[in-house]
């Protein structure tokens, strides 16, 4: 049977100023969930019972007021123990030794004591009498925290076409990144003019989920009336994989550049938009996804500028 082993980062063999690493990891983790960050362990299924446990990171409680970083950079194996006579449940546990500047990971019975150090590294549904790793159902633990980012972008779009068009940049959803909770935005702010003439509608929706998307009424200013925009495409990811699922929505806001007057045609405001899709829509996380605000109007005449954009991932876990 193999056990993983490790150091706590920052532990030297014969050279650990154990108290000290920890102290500044608690400072430098303030605000920081506890538990797997960046991206939980894979586990998969080998040869009878031995269950290969992928990369993986975590900040643990020492138990003094202090954390450690623990994990393991290289995929290492572990070994289950065959179903009895009724099903049950456990967990991969990484237990630490504090004094010892150590970690080891085992498999210990469900529930786990909210009092013992360490972090799970996921859980295994054992049923009755099964054999072998391939027969269970292997669960990683999900991401205490993820890793947020925010980018700027100053380019200015313009649509005036009557069908979709790019009203903002492109937020890259990078190749297996997505965890579950974690939330990607695409936020622009900007202005425009109502259409002259006939009245049009506008339309604008996030580029992932069109079921998200919002039309202005052609009345909804008067003509060749300026505003004012800020809208916020969000996506949030509730299961990752192949065959992901997600919620979007489009909220945000559109005024008219005049005497706030809700009442007043010419010149209407609003107080708030929020549309979104009434259930998880499927994406692909394994492969790289783009999002971003596309936008139409429903005639001629009509202008809409993006002038700022921010684009932020907002992960789990970071306050």
């Amino acid at each position: 049977m193999t056990t993983p082993t490790g150091l706590l980062e920052w532990g030297q063999s014969g050279n650990y100023n154990g108290i000290d690493d920890r102290a500044v990891i608690a400072a430098l983790a303030q605000g920081c969930s506890l538990g797997i960050v960046g991206a939980p362990p894979s586990l998969t299924a080998q040869s009878g019972l031995t269950i290969a446990v992928g990369p993986w990171q975590a900040v643990v409680n020492c138990g003094d007021g202090t954390r450690a970083v623990i994990g393991s950079r290289t995929t290492q194996t572990i070994t289950e123990t065959a179903g009895g006579g009724s099903a049950r449940t456990d967990v991969i546990w990484a237990d630490i030794n504090v004094d010892g500047g150590s970690w080891s990971a085992s498999i210990v019975a469900s529930p786990v004591s909210p009092t013992r150090t360490g972090v799970a590294l996921g859980s295994i549904t054992v049923p009755a009498g099964a054999a072998t790793s391939a027969a269970m159902t292997l669960n990683p633990a999900l991401c205490a925290a993820s890793g947020s980012y925010n980018t700027f972008d100053a380019t200015q779009r313009t649509v005036t076409q009557t069908s979709l068009r790019d009203l903002t940049g492109v937020l890259t959803i990078p190749a297996n990144e997505p965890q579950i909770g974690d939330i990607y935005e695409v936020e622009v702010h900007g202005h425009g003019t109502w259409p002259t003439g006939t009245a049009q509608s506008l339309y604008a929706q996030p580029s992932l989920a069109s079921g998200a998307g919002v039309t202005y009424a052609a009345a909804y200013l008067g003509s060749g009336n300026t505003f004012r925009f800020h809208w916020i495409a969000r996506i949030i990811f509730v299961s990752v994989g192949a065959s992901a699922s997600f919620y979007a929505y489009l909220l945000g806001e559109l005024s008219g550049n005049g005497l706030l007057n809700p009442a007043g045609a010419s010149n209407q405001m609003t107080s708030g938009m929020v549309q979104a899709i009434s259930s998880p829509a499927a994406l692909d996380t394994t492969v790289a996804q783009s999002l971003k605000i596309q936008a139409n109007w429903g005639g001629p005449n009509g202008t809409i500028n993006g002038d700022i954009c921010h684009y932020r991932r907002r992960g789990v876990g970071l306050g």
